[in-house]
């Protein structure tokens, strides 16, 4: 709904593969704006965010009612480029800039070609959107957060190049998700609409294996675990001409 009302989406639907981004992060910031910041977003962010260094300054936001801090796909003008911001958080001691995907990569990297620019010469989005944040918030602290998939978070911010006084971090969508799980506290109406994103992350696909349920009695933490075959394994057939013969192994890599 927002996605739409920020006119996200066409009127001939052709920009679908930005349009499902965009409807997650209207989605997924748009409902979490009507719970408090303290019971909702700040113990996600606090507890989600990489590096555990960053959480300090998770911690030192006070904010309670939040919706005039919150600002959805910000367009900041550089000199004479437009950079959006999917998500700009503004509090009275820190700016947040957030870049939510879903799927997608970076819209725009450094080339190896590229690689003795400077961070403000960079044309990489996260070095753009570094720069803008620090338009917005020249007094204040600032913190860059790219929110993506576990897969990819870490090794798409290694080597981006971040102007002076603007830190950089991640969170993924899968501890989003669990931390979405552990918020406590929450009235009917507010666990309602965490129930409805938990729901909604699990969907995308962003449901990580955590556990193993073992339906057995207390395990003492001295003991461990033993598993042996039910029978000796003397040969198997991976559906080539070649068998594993006993005594003897492959490795697949």
């Amino acid at each position: 709904m927002i996605a739409e009302i920020k006119g996200k989406v066409n009127m001939q639907n052709t920009n679908l593969t930005s349009l499902r981004e965009d409807e997650l992060t209207g989605n997924f910031f748009g409902n979490l704006r009507y719970i408090p910041f303290a019971k909702g977003l700040k113990k996600v962010l606090r507890n989600a965010i990489r590096p555990t260094a960053l959480q300090s300054m998770i911690d030192e936001i006070d904010a309670d009612y939040w919706n005039d801090n919150l600002f959805l796909w910000d367009r900041v003008r550089e000199s004479d480029r437009i950079t959006e911001l999917d998500v700009h958080m503004d509090f009275s001691t820190i700016v947040i800039g957030i870049e939510v995907k879903y799927r997608s990569g970076l819209s725009s990297e450094d080339t190896e070609e590229d690689e003795n620019l400077s961070a403000e010469n960079s044309i990489n989005q996260l070095s753009r959107e570094a720069r803008v944040l620090h338009l917005l918030g020249p007094d204040k602290k600032k913190l860059l957060l790219l929110l993506a998939d576990d897969l990819v978070c870490a090794e798409t911010i290694q080597n981006v190049k971040i102007r002076d006084g603007v830190q950089l971090g991640y969170l993924s969508w899968q501890e989003v998700l669990i931390q979405l799980k552990k918020l406590t506290e929450l009235n009917d109406f507010e666990q309602l609409i965490i129930t409805d994103l938990i729901e909604l992350l699990e969907k995308k696909g962003f449901l990580r294996f955590s556990e193993f349920e073992i339906d057995t009695a207390d395990i003492s933490i001295s003991d461990y675990w033993d598993f042996k075959p039910p029978k000796a394994v003397r040969k198997f057939s991976f559906g080539l001409d070649k068998v594993v013969v006993e005594g003897k192994y492959y490795e697949f890599g």
